[in-house]
């Protein structure tokens, strides 16, 4: 009898709880789509990557990208101007982000174009009352990394972007 009493208040804490869970307001129906598809991608890379990301991914903003100074300046953002030039700072992060994640861990076949889901993300951030809320109230957080990492990423990254000469034999004389 006990046991069913623990199990039936266990089971009412668990359906409140996801009852209450807050659906995120920051897109509609529409681009709700384009957001699931790229946290989608990013957590299959995270699954299958042997490398850390340049930059800091947040789950709540997968078309962005954050290091420490964009983070640092989430607070000082009042006007306009401030809040594109910020938007345009760390979508271009994000942009770099996903270049690199795509080059290391392709998209699977018949996915959306991620690249303009990004874009389009971005462009409605611009406007998006919510979106700058949340910035400013829960602003992202870049977590420490060792020297180690970051040294082994920059590698790492440096050696997917650069150009690969074939090796041809040489012949002599």
């Amino acid at each position: 009898m006990l046991r069913l009493r623990l199990i039936f208040l266990i089971l009412v804490a668990l359906i409140s709880g996801c009852a209450s869970a807050p659906k995120s307001n920051l897109f509609p129906d529409d681009e709700a789509q384009c957001v699931s598809e790229l946290s989608e991608y990013y957590r299959s890379v995270e699954a299958s990557r042997g490398y850390a990301l340049p930059y800091h991914f947040d789950g709540r903003f997968p078309y962005l990208a954050f290091d420490r100074f964009s983070t640092s300046m989430t607070d000082t953002l009042s006007g306009a101007a401030a809040k594109k030039q910020w938007l345009d700072y760390v979508s271009r992060l994000g942009k770099e982000q996903l270049e690199i994640a795509l080059l290391l861990t392709p998209a699977p076949a018949g996915a959306v174009n991620l690249t303009q889901c990004q874009q389009a993300l971005t462009a409605k951030s611009l406007n998006s009352a919510a979106f700058w809320l949340t910035i400013q109230d829960q602003s992202p957080t870049v977590p420490t990394l060792t020297n180690t990492g970051n040294v082994l990423s920059g590698y790492i990254q440096w050696r997917a972007l650069s150009p690969r000469e074939e090796l041809k034999p040489s012949r002599c004389g």
